[in-house]
This record gives structure tokens, sequence and C-alpha cells, in this order.
């Protein structure tokens, strides 16, 4: 798993994720609302209780390979559910 303990403070439109592979073989990732993005991130890309990817976005094998993960994953383009526990948003690709 990938943590975000040593990650810079992000700016702008950058997060901090903490990234997994479930066990349907789809990318998990998590933000912390507080620590891992910025109000702005937040209001632009999470604030509707969903969140749009306009485009197939393949994972990077390196980002993979971290995660153990043998195969590839794309992320296809959609709309993505979002829940969120306290300060945890999480989306399952």
């Amino acid at each position: 798993m990938i943590t975000t303990d040593d990650a810079p403070k992000p700016i702008g439109n950058q997060v901090n994720a903490i990234a997994d592979i479930n066990m349907e073989g789809k990318l998990v990732l998590a933000f912390n609302r507080k620590t891992d993005l910025t109000t702005e991130a937040f209001q632009t890309y999470f604030s509707q209780g969903n969140f749009i990817c306009e485009e197939d976005f393949p994972v990077p094998p390196e980002i993979l390979r971290t995660l153990n993960y043998p195969g590839s994953i794309t992320v296809k383009a959609g709309d993505y559910p979002i829940t969120m526990k306290g300060d945890v948003i999480t989306i399952t690709f």
C-alpha cells in the first residue's frame, strides 16, 4: 500500500492518496479531506458526491508494481461515486 506519510503538502488541484487494489482487481484511492487535498481540489472534484474521469487513464506500471499487482489497470472514463466516512473520501475505479 502506498501511504501519504512523507508526501508533500498538496497545492492547487494536487492530492495525496492511499492506493490499493481490491479483491476484484479494481483500483481504490482514499484521501483525507483535511490533510490530503486542498479546499480547491475538494470543491472541484469531490463536492458533488462523485468523481468524473474525463478520459481513460492507464495506471502507471511503477504504481502497480508498488502495489504488488502483476497486471495492468486502466481507469475508464466515467462517473465514479465516492464514499465519505468522516474526513476520508474513497473512490473505487
